[in-house]
């Protein structure tokens, strides 16, 4: 099974042109070669599409979200939650609330006045 994945990830070899192959630089194949290669063009491809591509990308989905008329409302909403509650500073939240309803449908709320640590 390993001899498998190997030789199917050295296949990616033949995405570089003939004079950069292993087998014309060294004259003969490197097994496993295909796996680093495989892996450093996932990296790179992740790395430009998460901070050039990505970025883009990103920007461009939230302008056409922000512009889209029933979608607006409820994205910018959902988007202002979010940032509050996954924001970088840790400092989101800083109030926790509890609340019950009673079978009448009266919400009855205690809010805590200690922030959340």
């Amino acid at each position: 099974m390993l001899n498998l994945i190997i030789s199917t990830l050295d296949q990616t070899l033949n995405l570089l042109p003939v004079e950069l192959r292993p087998e014309s630089l060294f004259g003969f194949h490197i097994p496993g070669l295909g796996v680093v290669f495989a892996l450093l063009l996932l990296l790179g491809s992740g790395m430009l599409g998460a901070n050039v591509l990505g970025q883009r990308l990103i920007r461009f989905w939230h302008g056409l979200l922000s512009r889209t008329p029933v979608v607006k409302s409820i994205y910018n909403s959902v988007k202002q939650v979010s940032d509050t509650l996954l924001s970088d500073s840790g400092r989101g939240v800083q109030e926790s609330v509890a609340g019950a309803v009673s079978a009448s449908g009266h919400v009855d709320r205690s809010v805590s006045d200690r922030p959340v640590a």
